[in-house]
């Protein structure tokens, strides 16, 4: 546990991210970036 990851936010909220789902998590953050 722990060897995962966080986001801060533009509010300054923490969101935590585990490793497991990391990599799906930054596909999809890329898919959004695409998008705008």
């Amino acid at each position: 546990k722990g060897d995962g990851g966080y986001l801060v936010m533009d509010d300054g909220k923490k969101i935590e991210v585990s490793r497991r789902r990391r990599p799906a998590f930054m596909e999809q953050l890329r898919r959004l970036e695409e998008g705008l």
